[in-house]
């Protein structure tokens, strides 16, 4: 009876530590699905950010191309 009794209390042991293991590996698991979450919502802002870029690029360009005809108006030769 005493062996059984040990045997039940070392698998019970290694029962909590199998737990203790799982719980473990579902809170990093948790942890990354936050992060990953985390990332794609910034990638999603930087991707607003470079088309407001581009097209604020865009409008930059166009101004220039009317302020180098407004110039060469006013160039003697």
């Amino acid at each position: 009876m005493e062996e059984v009794a040990a045997s039940v209390g070392e698998m019970d042991t290694e029962r909590k530590q199998a737990l203790s293991a799982v719980k473990s590996i579902q809170e990093c698991s948790q942890l990354s699905v936050r992060s990953v979450t985390t990332v794609g919502e910034t990638l999603k802002r930087q991707v607003v950010c470079a088309e407001n870029l581009n097209a604020e690029a865009g409008l930059l360009k166009a101004h220039m191309q009317q302020l180098e005809e407004v110039i060469a108006a006013f160039r003697l030769e």
